[in-house]
């Protein structure tokens, strides 16, 4: 089953939106895509991250001078690095001094890295073409979705179960604002309010399966 799309969150918030008005029926596509990424953060938070990767390539996340590259923004925990498809020891910083004598200023194929503050730190400075050959695998934060005006692929909803995907949709409608004179909109709000936190639970549960190498999706 194809997984669904900005734009199928759009649309799904629409179609509940002209229920209560027919003026709603385009909802604004700044507020809904804001209040979009807001679910998203939130779900991200609750489920503790997704399993991804980030690498050197031209396009990518991580920026190697030397021997050292900042982690990126939304990281959280590496689970394996690799160098040209060779996996990496982690040592300490104290480890590399005490034991590999001079590794700050050499050069050649690193075989260790190094984590400090938001850097990691690799024990040789890579010679000859780099590009593309780093590679962490690891947990970190659900991407938003692009904005409007972005040619992006990147799909936070990818990351998620099929019967998961309309939770963000859910969380707009519950955030929507309520005129208090509406009815109708109180419903809404209170539907979705449900509808969100049982989704979210059980995608919290069911995250936790996946976590413990349950089942994945891949």
């Amino acid at each position: 089953m194809a997984e669904l799309a900005w734009a199928d969150i759009y649309t799904f918030v629409g179609n509940y939106l002209k229920l209560e008005d027919q003026a709603n029926a385009v909802p604004d596509p700044n507020f809904c895509l804001l209040l979009g990424n807001q679910g998203v953060k939130e779900l991200s938070d609750e489920i503790g991250g997704v399993y991804q990767s980030w690498d050197n390539a031209a396009e990518g996340d991580l920026d190697l001078t030397d021997a050292t590259t900042p982690l990126p923004g939304g990281f959280q925990i590496e689970e394996t690095v690799l160098w040209d498809g060779a996996e990496l020891t982690l040592r300490t910083i104290e480890h590399l001094d005490e034991n590999h004598s001079g590794w700050r200023t050499a050069t050649g194929t690193p075989y260790h890295y190094a984590k400090v503050g938001n850097a990691l730190i690799l024990s040789a400075i890579p010679s000859g073409t780099v590009t593309g050959k780093l590679v962490i695998w690891g947990w970190g934060d659900m991407v938003d979705f692009p904005a409007l005006d972005e040619q992006d692929p990147l799909n936070p909803l990818a990351d998620l179960p099929y019967r998961f995907q309309l939770l963000p949709a859910y969380y707009i409608l519950k955030e929507w604002p309520v005129s208090g004179e509406n009815n109708i909109e109180t419903i809404r709000a209170a539907r979705f309010e449900a509808m969100w936190t049982t989704g979210l639970s059980k995608l919290v549960s069911a995250w936790g399966y996946r976590k413990r190498g349950i089942f994945k999706v891949e």
